[in-house]
């Protein structure tokens, strides 16, 4: 996921541990025992990475542990909640399933579909049906980065198409069924390719929201949050637009 090798699952355990929110079982993210925060394994992690990646992965000096995750209100249009609502939809004749809530993002805002989905390699050996699904995600992820206005003032889909290097195809979003509670909500991941400014090289940074209700929350008190509550988030993490004139 980060560009530092041989450093994103400590980082990951770091990041997981530090949240108030736990990541889903249903995107597969793992439970890290609560020993992984100790203070001692964190300034570890800092010394081995650098500086440098700590500011870009942390937007501070220190990786950031703990603390409240930001969280912005964008209002659900009638369609999504439709779709909430038909969430297990098998036979779309009958109820309102992905395929509906695809026609209606693609008209809401056309331009989702001049993004091209790049199939990756990991999926060279998929199915078309798994292909098309994982499209599906992609553009609904995209449908999602409209909706959402970052604290600089620019749509997260404008970072991601305007911004970062490349178009990640694995920016998503899913929606999902809490085990146990029955509680329905979406899921989305992006991926933007941005210039540390202190190397001068591409990093990949990683944006984890929750969507309940009207409430769209950050699963990181990284970059997530900083996206969501600080209009300096790019000097705060030492990163700049790829693209010139971005």
């Amino acid at each position: 996921m980060y560009r530092i090798a041989g450093f994103p699952l400590v980082i990951a355990a770091v990041m997981v541990c530090a949240c108030s929110r736990s990541p889903t079982d249903a995107i597969g993210n793992p439970h890290i025992a609560a020993g992984a925060q100790a203070p001692d394994r964190v300034t570890e992690v800092e010394h081995a990475i650098g500086s440098a990646d700590v500011k870009t992965f942390g937007g501070s000096a220190k990786l950031p542990i703990g603390g409240p995750l930001a969280s912005v209100t964008v209002p659900q249009s009638d369609d999504e909640k439709k779709f909430l609502a038909d969430f297990s939809c098998f036979d779309e004749s009958e109820c309102y399933g992905p395929e509906h809530f695809e026609r209606y993002a693609l008209a809401k805002y056309p331009d989702i579909a001049k993004v091209r989905f790049r199939v990756p390699p990991e999926l060279a050996d998929a199915d078309k049906e798994d292909i098309a699904f994982k499209k599906q995600d992609f553009r609904r992820g995209l449908y999602f980065a409209k909706e959402i206005k970052l604290a600089n003032g620019q749509t997260l889909f404008d970072l991601l198409t305007k911004c970062s290097k490349t178009v990640s195809p694995f920016n998503w979003a899913e929606i999902t069924r809490e085990p146990g509670t029955g509680r329905i909500y979406a899921v989305m991941q992006y991926f933007p390719v941005l210039r540390q400014d202190a190397t001068g090289d591409e990093f990949e940074l990683d944006i984890h929201l929750e969507r309940t209700g009207d409430e769209i929350a950050a699963l990181s008190p990284a970059f997530s949050s900083s996206v969501l509550r600080n209009a300096d988030f790019m000097v705060k993490h030492g990163v700049s637009c790829w693209r010139k004139g971005s």
